[in-house]
C-alpha cells in the first residue's frame, strides 16, 4: 500500500521545500499512527530539521528513528542511509567522536552490503569529521 503522505514528503524534500515537508510530517506524527513505516516519518523529520539547522531536534528525531527501526525489519540499504545521516547529525551537534565511530562501524560491519556510492558518502563524511 502506498503512503501518499510519505511520497509527498519525499518529493518536497527533493525540491528543498523543507518547511512544507515539516508541516506534513508534524501533522502525520500528531495522529499517533502506529504503522510500520513510522520510522520513515521520523527519518525525514530528522533530515528536514538538519537542513533547517535545527540540529538538536534533528538529533532527537534520528535517535527516535534508530529506536523504531530496531522494532521493525528494514532493508540494509535503508539502515546504511540512516546511519550515514546519524553521523552527519552527530557531527553537526559537535559529537565528533561518536560520528567518527558511526562511520568506522559502517565501514567494518556493513562492508559487504555497501556499494561504491555509499562508501564514497561514508568516507566523505568521515573526512568531514577529521576536518572539524
Amino acid at each position: 500500500m502506498v503512503d501518499y503522505n510519505l511520497k509527498q514528503i519525499k518529493e518536497l524534500y527533493k525540491k528543498r521545500s523543507f518547511s512544507v515537508a515539516l508541516s506534513i510530517i508534524q501533522e502525520k506524527l500528531s495522529e499517533a499512527d502506529d504503522s510500520q513505516n513510522m520510522w520513515e516519518y521520523y527519518f525525514y523529520l530528522a533530515q528536514v530539521q538538519y537542513m533547517l539547522g535545527r540540529n538538536k531536534d534533528a538529533l532527537k528525531s534520528i535517535q527516535k528513528t534508530l529506536l523504531l527501526i530496531k522494532e521493525n525489519k528494514i532493508e540494509i540499504k535503508n539502515m546504511i542511509e540512516i546511519q550515514i545521516a546519524y553521523g552527519k547529525i552527530l557531527r553537526r551537534n559537535n559529537k565528533l567522536q561518536e560520528a567518527k565511530q558511526v562511520y568506522l562501524d559502517l565501514l567494518k560491519k556493513d562492508e559487504k552490503y555497501t556499494d561504491k556510492e555509499e562508501k564514497i558518502k561514508i568516507y566523505h563524511n568521515l573526512a568531514n569529521v577529521y576536518l572539524e
